[in-house]
């Protein structure tokens, strides 16, 4: 970073590159030889880092409008088998995601508390909100428990417009929010009907609403102050309105949702991403989890209130604890990948790979068609996700919804 922009002198201002270099050049040996190992390595990691990520957005692009798009006519037949098949295709790719980061680019996720259960079906996953890079790193856990495939971000309306990725998290059925509540409650409670008992949803929701950026935080302490609040200075001031929206949805017909509330921290902390994209990842990633039930929550707004304020007081405790001890309090769980997901992962590299050569061999072959069907698969997935994607999920599964879904009584 410092060769990039310069290095600073003692005062504080950047010195001109060129200076940096002839220093390097006319310093020690060994020096020199460290100064080139370590530019070596972050080069090694750039190129690393760029290729998993254009494999991925290659894959994605060449695959979804193929393998994925066309399948939604499963849906008027069998919106679980759907689904299932859903949750393989994209929770492939995440597991891929997974493996890169931790034995690849050798991150050590170290996890305390409770660990996560495939058996948990449905799952409410509270957690604090540290940079816009924080998706990847939740699914370390869901990967653990098997249930990656199923997981469901809980994130604003206008991610879903971004081209390619927001076809693909449309696909996955995330739950978008235009912080309108009388809009959003209505979109929450059609959106959480449409699955039914026993299919696999862990909703993950940052119920601080915005990620933890410096300058945010005098802001929340300021309101903390001025509502008598404890002053955290760790995480951010949490909003209720919809988290106990999303447990209001999947309480009334069941109490067999659980909440994973989840406190998570970098080491040393992830701060761009830039920074993620050229392969500069933490060395750590530490994850403390704890289950909850409805007995031990409530159900009323004001309960969840109260459990939650407590949460993210626990939070602030346990990241101030990691500061001061390297690793967060509570009862260690052994997580290390293995063989068998290095192995899981490749095979799934190589069978996506192929399907990848299979369809520009037919491109090649049909070069026209293929032009014609993917610009109008594009061009179709674009409208969708911009304008209707919602609807049409919803208009898919309403039947279902009638007929098998008691939880639509709550938007009639």
């Amino acid at each position: 970073e410092n060769h990039s922009r310069g290095t600073q002198n003692g005062t504080g201002t950047a010195r001109p590159l060129a200076s940096v270099l002839f220093e390097t050049a006319h310093s020690d040996p060994g020096e020199r030889h460290i100064m080139a190992f370590s530019l070596s390595e972050v080069n090694v990691k750039t190129i690393r880092g760029a290729l998993i990520i254009f494999w991925l957005v290659f894959s994605s692009f060449i695959c979804l409008p193929v393998f994925i798009f066309p399948t939604y006519v499963l849906r008027f037949f069998s919106r679980r088998a759907h689904r299932a098949y859903l949750r393989f295709m994209f929770g492939s790719f995440w597991s891929v995601v997974v493996v890169w980061f931790e034995k690849i680019n050798g991150i050590k996720v170290k996890l305390t508390g409770e660990r996560g259960s495939g058996k948990d079906k449905s799952v409410v996953y509270v957690s604090n909100h540290l940079t816009e890079m924080d998706m990847p790193f939740m699914w370390l856990m869901p990967y653990r428990a098997g249930a990656i495939g199923g997981v469901k971000f809980v994130t604003k309306a206008s991610v879903r417009k971004v081209p390619i990725l927001g076809w693909g998290i449309n696909a996955c059925e995330y739950l978008f929010l235009r912080r309108n509540w009388e809009t959003d409650k209505l979109k929450i409670n059609k959106h959480i009907a449409s699955f039914g008992k026993g299919e696999l949803a862990w909703w993950v929701i940052y119920p601080e609403g915005t990620d933890m950026e410096p300058h945010k935080v005098p802001l929340s302490q300021e309101f903390q102050r001025s509502r008598g609040l404890p002053i955290l200075s760790k995480v951010l001031q949490p909003k209720v309105k919809g988290l106990h929206g999303i447990l209001e949805a999947l309480w009334v017909p069941s109490a067999d949702t659980v909440v994973y509330d989840c406190t998570m921290q970098y080491t040393p902390p992830l701060t761009s991403m830039a920074k993620l994209l050229a392969g500069e990842l933490p060395r750590e990633c530490h994850i403390h989890l704890k289950r909850f039930t409805k007995p031990m929550i409530g159900s009323s707004e004001e309960e969840v209130k109260t459990w939650l304020q407590k949460s993210f007081e626990e939070k602030d405790r346990q990241l101030t604890h990691l500061e001061k001890n390297g690793c967060f309090e509570g009862p260690k769980i052994e997580a290390e990948l293995g063989t068998p997901d290095i192995l899981w992962a490749a095979s799934l590299v190589v069978m996506f790979s192929a399907l990848d050569l299979f369809l520009l061999g037919v491109w090649k072959r049909n070069p026209l068609y293929m032009t014609i069907y993917y610009v109008l698969a594009v061009v179709a997935q674009q409208i969708w996700v911009t304008h209707y994607g919602d609807a049409y999920m919803w208009s898919l599964s309403s039947r279902f919804v009638r007929r098998r879904c008691p939880r639509n009584k709550l938007y009639q």
